[in-house]
């Protein structure tokens, strides 16, 4: 197993270690006095205004995923357990009650009423959920803080923490969003960071996500007994050094690697949509070099 320095490395962007702790943008303000001491597992905010005091249950919290999802080695058959737990989606769900602030603020993230339907998307006051299903059993869900004090194109601009939620049993990084015998027979494969993106731009390039800048050994294990012959990674820009490591790990599989990178932007929903799926088809049709990634450069 990786260790849980490995684990704060690959989860979060390290910017240096002193001995024991390692410094990190602060997971709830983002400010960058923020020190985990991986020893004694617990970190510290030197912001006034935030002062938050994580211990590593919450920081896996906030992640979704914890360091046994960060094997320092390849299993080839790495062992999934997966929870026989019923997990109850919170919520009412979305398309039926017709929520419309709720649905305004998907529709600005690109997500119809069919995808609402389609993915059995639930809502709170305060979170939107979006169910994974796996074998047509719910085994986890994603749930993402709103704010309906906002207009609903910011409604998902909120700097309430956690951002993120998911249900307890089954971690995140067992799942790839989508996946079945559909997906299974794709001969490329379009992973980005946000669920909603992912949902927004499935059927328009094979789009998925593996929820963050995160590929677990049993996430790459899916992709390697399906059909899936290329992996395109449009990962958000704050991901470069980890996009690298998942490329390598990826290509010593026989799965071909094909970067997207932005000039200007930071992740792919904020680039002009002809010029990412521009991007996105030279991708797909192009082949890769005898040796290393390819990289598909946006260009604003």
């Amino acid at each position: 197993m990786s260790t849980l320095l490995d684990w704060l490395k690959a989860a979060f962007s390290v910017q240096y270690q002193k001995k024991n702790e390692v410094n990190f943008p602060c997971p709830y303000c983002g400010h960058n006095a923020f020190y985990f001491n991986f020893r004694k597992k617990i970190g510290y905010c030197h912001r006034a205004s935030c002062g938050r005091k994580p211990t590593l249950k919450d920081l896996i919290q906030i992640k979704g995923y914890g360091p046994t999802d960060w094997p320092a080695y390849w299993d080839p058959d790495p062992i999934i357990k997966i929870t026989e737990k019923n997990i109850e989606l919170p919520g009412v769900d979305l398309y039926t009650s017709r929520d419309n602030w709720a649905i305004d603020a998907l529709r600005y993230r690109g997500i119809s009423d069919r995808d609402i339907c389609k993915w059995k998307i639930t809502t709170t006051n305060t979170r939107i959920y979006i169910p994974i299903i796996q074998d047509y059993k719910i085994v986890q869900y994603v749930g993402r803080m709103i704010d309906r004090q906002k207009h609903p194109k910011d409604g998902f601009n909120t700097i309430i923490q956690p951002k993120y939620k998911y249900a307890e049993g089954n971690s995140i990084s067992n799942f790839i969003f989508g996946w079945g015998e559909e997906m299974k027979n794709w001969k490329y494969l379009v992973l980005v960071e946000n669920t909603f993106n992912a949902i927004a731009w499935r059927d328009k390039f094979n789009c998925s996500t593996n929820f963050g800048s995160n590929l677990s050994d049993a996430q790459i294990k899916l992709i390697y007994n399906s059909f899936i012959q290329k992996v395109i990674l449009a990962w958000d820009d704050d991901a470069k050094t980890k996009v690298w490591n998942v490329a390598q790990k990826l290509s010593t599989h026989g799965i071909v690697v094909v970067i997207i990178e932005y000039t200007q932007s930071n992740q792919p929903d904020q680039v002009n949509f002809k010029l990412l799926e521009a991007a996105i088809n030279t991708a797909i049709i192009s082949a890769p070099p005898s040796y290393g990634s390819l990289i598909v450069r946006i260009e604003e």
